[in-house]
């Protein structure tokens, strides 16, 4: 698959300080305590990509792909449109850490996608709901909303045939369903209480199956 290059400064050139450090550190496993909105997938992906970029790990044909929420979806549709330029919208989405109306990395976001070969695309809000069943359902992880709408695209891309079923693929769920717990309200079966003990948890379970 022919790319282009990319210049690893470039990678970093709107990463902060401490950002920086991090996704400069490539070689084995590093410990970052990091709060919430302080960036942290953005730097995993720039750790990434920075390390592919320098040469420190064996380049193997990819694809990097983006997901947003169609009521906040400005990369998708530059994206979609063939643009280079990112238009600011005003958020409305049940996704709120994805709810960035001008995201300052969207034009390198455009970059990485269509160098790699890989695709930006949107979901809905139903869907948003329905990615975060289905990952509950088949892997036992409860994801935030933010995960909903990783996985709602990739069961798009794979429904449209950019992503093959064999395909080695690695999607990014990095926040836990509790996040956003009221975003769910309504919208999915209610939950209820049980003792923090096996044998609670096996007499609910066998009342709400009864």
């Amino acid at each position: 698959m022919n790319r282009q290059a990319i210049d690893p400064d470039a990678i970093l050139a709107d990463l902060n300080e401490e950002q920086r450090e991090a996704a400069t550190a490539v070689s084995g496993p590093v410990m970052i305590l990091a709060g919430a909105g302080t960036g942290k997938t953005r730097v995993i992906s720039h750790r990434v990509a920075y390390a592919v970029a320098i040469g420190a790990v064996d380049e193997k044909p990819y694809r990097v792909s983006g997901a947003q929420a169609e009521g906040c979806s400005p990369v998708a549709r530059a994206f979609a449109d063939g643009s280079d330029d990112v238009s600011p919208v005003k958020p409305d989405t049940i996704a709120r850490s994805l709810a960035i109306g001008a995201p300052a990395d969207g034009s390198y976001a455009l970059q990485v996608a269509r160098s790699t070969g890989g695709e930006i695309d949107a979901c809905t809000e139903d869907e948003i709901v329905d990615g975060i069943r289905l990952l509950a359902e088949t892997e036992g992880v409860f994801t935030e909303t933010a995960g909903g709408v990783t996985i709602a695209v990739l069961k798009r891309m794979v429904e449209r045939g950019v992503v093959a079923p064999d395909d080695e693929t690695v999607a990014y769920v990095t926040g836990n369903g509790y996040k956003t717990i009221d975003a769910l309200e309504g919208r999915i079966e209610a939950s209820f209480h049980v003792r923090p003990d096996l044998d609670g948890f096996l007499e609910a379970l066998e009342r709400h199956l009864a």
